[in-house]
């Protein structure tokens, strides 16, 4: 049997305080397997770079998780036809008695 390699050995013990991460910014879970394998690709690629890999990798994800909600919030916002808004301010604006 093959011992585990760094990079696994490091996922496993981060693998309570990333469910923390994940938990707390209460990201669901189709979005939250995207964002681990965001974290850990990162890892590899920082490889040496990274003194304390445990620390690194939640702090890493709770960055991922923040950048991908304000992504959502973005994509919520709802497009609006010019026409549209100037109808919604003429009736805003119009007579109250006329309404």
């Amino acid at each position: 049997i093959d011992a585990p390699s760094p990079i696994e050995e490091t996922i496993s013990r981060s693998r309570l305080s990333c469910l923390k991460v994940l938990t707390r910014f209460r990201i669901p879970p189709e979005d939250a397997e995207d964002l681990l394998q965001d974290a850990f690709l990162l890892l590899i690629k920082k490889g040496d770079e990274v003194r304390n890999p445990e620390l690194w990798l939640p702090v890493v994800l709770g960055n991922l998780c923040r950048h991908h909600l304000r992504s959502r919030r973005r994509e919520r916002t709802v497009a609006v036809d010019s026409s549209q808004l100037e109808q919604f301010a003429d009736e805003r604006t119009a007579d109250p008695a006329q309404r």
